[in-house]
């Protein structure tokens, strides 16, 4: 309810776009998962309230022959590392946990694979070593580094991604191997010399929804312990003075017979005296 009060008021007007007509064909459908720019904008929105971390992708489709974004929630986002280039922080490493279905041995149904994709910016001459360890030819632009962009800035590297799974070893242990050769996303046939990733905070921190959960939360324990002291007070309870039971196992129909004349039976009801005090 918090978290749908706090979008209304963000969203109470639709969005303003512009600059994007080159991809005006795209927006309808700008994750390939067929939700348009609103909706998906509505999404990082809702992300950030909740947990102010995570970050969108944008990444190639070689099917669709176009870009598109992916957004990562703050649990997916498993590590990052920024350094500083011509005084600006930038993103040299982000490691995203992935869950990915694929067909089940059997041909039947699907199973959930886990695995995480590295987004890193590499030196040429280790992404070559990289390719060569997989036993793949690298791109052209890895193994010429003319063809690199003349208008970029590649000290830090070329921008590839490495996907981990886990394995077993020889010896039937689990750990985490290189899943397939490196992927070197390319624009205009040469390698961007920067993540394309964008966090929706520069780290993770107290979320813009915490301060009103966190009341909620305690009218919550208010209203609950209001409620039960209500409850405790407003119902009598029989007590019986001076009677003795036959026997230890009372129940409903048991007789209990007083010997004291004295002996009386009333109901305890209490006052309710700390009750104001809660509901105030």
């Amino acid at each position: 309810i918090v978290l749908d009060g706090m979008l209304g008021l963000v969203f109470k007007s639709p969005p303003a776009w512009g600059g994007l007509e080159p991809i005006d064909a795209d927006l309808g459908n700008i994750t390939l998962e067929g939700e348009d720019r609103d909706t998906f904008a509505a999404e990082v929105c809702a992300e950030v309230i909740k947990r102010s971390w995570g970050g969108v992708l944008v990444d190639w489709s070689s099917t669709e022959a176009r870009a598109y974004q992916r957004l990562y929630d703050s649990f997916a986002v498993a590590n990052w590392r920024r350094v500083t280039l011509d005084g600006v922080p930038v993103l040299q490493q982000v490691v995203l946990r992935e869950q990915v279905e694929e067909v089940d041995e059997d041909g039947f149904g699907t199973v959930e694979v886990e695995q995480y994709r590295v987004l890193e910016l590499r030196p040429i001459d280790a992404v070559a070593a990289d390719f060569a360890d997989a036993g793949e030819q690298p791109p052209e632009a890895i193994a010429n580094p003319e063809l690199l962009d003349p208008a970029g800035n590649y000290d830090l590297g070329v921008y590839v991604q490495q996907v981990w799974r886990l394995a077993e070893d020889d010896d039937g242990h689990e750990r985490w191997v290189r899943y397939g050769a490196p992927i070197v996303p390319a624009r205009t046939g040469s390698p961007l010399w920067f993540i394309p990733f964008t966090t929706l905070s520069d780290a993770p921190g107290v979320p813009p929804m915490a301060g009103i959960v966190n009341l909620s939360l305690a009218h919550y324990r208010n209203s609950a312990d209001l409620e039960n002291g209500l409850h405790k007070a407003g119902v009598p309870t029989l007590g019986l003075f001076g009677f003795k039971a036959d026997t230890d196992d009372i129940r409903p129909g048991t007789l209990i017979r007083a010997t004291d004349s004295a002996a009386h039976a009333d109901y305890i009801q209490t006052g309710g005296a700390g009750c104001a005090e809660v509901k105030a």
